[in-house]
């Protein structure tokens, strides 16, 4: 994969870009369980808050997973306490994404932002993109900056991966 030159050899541009990758597929991991769970379960799809924090589960742990090996790769020390750290943070954005969640769908549903054709899946789903958008940017900060922070300063030249070309 080819990335710009201003990508790759910026050391933050580029953790924001894996970070992104990362969290675009943990995040459709979490959305097609909370899918699955609200459509193949009853109690989920009453319950939606709860499907969605499974499927917000299932994405922490393949991101955890992801970000240590892939976007984070230099910091190779301490991992029980990364994912301790990780496994704090993501409770509570999971947290703030439930309540956000309840909220836009309170929005969405009583105060017809969305054509009253539209179903409530849909409008749950809306909601769930949003309330995601939100909490990828505290996720972000917090990964960054408190979980797996780079201790060898900020030597951009010591990060690039050459082998994976990205």
């Amino acid at each position: 994969m080819l990335l710009p030159g201003f990508i790759k050899n910026n050391r933050r541009l580029l953790k924001l870009f894996r970070f992104c990758v990362v969290g675009g597929t943990a995040f459709f991991l979490s959305i097609l369980v909370f899918n699955v769970l609200k459509t193949l379960i009853p109690f989920f799809g009453v319950h939606f808050v709860i499907a969605s924090v499974i499927g917000d589960l299932s994405g922490l742990v393949y991101g955890f997973y992801i970000n240590k090996h892939w976007t984070y790769s230099s910091q190779k020390k301490e991992e029980e306490k990364y994912f301790l750290k990780y496994m704090v943070l993501y409770a509570v954005t999971i947290a703030i994404n439930g309540l956000l969640l309840k909220g836009f769908i309170g929005v969405l549903t009583h105060y017809t932002i969305l054509d009253e054709s539209i179903s409530q899946n849909i409008k749950e789903n809306v909601a769930k993109i949003a309330a995601t958008v939100i909490t990828t940017g505290l996720n972000f900060i917090g990964t960054n900056y408190v979980i797996f922070v780079h201790d060898e300063g900020d030597n951009d030249a010591d990060f690039i991966d050459t082998e994976s070309g990205i």
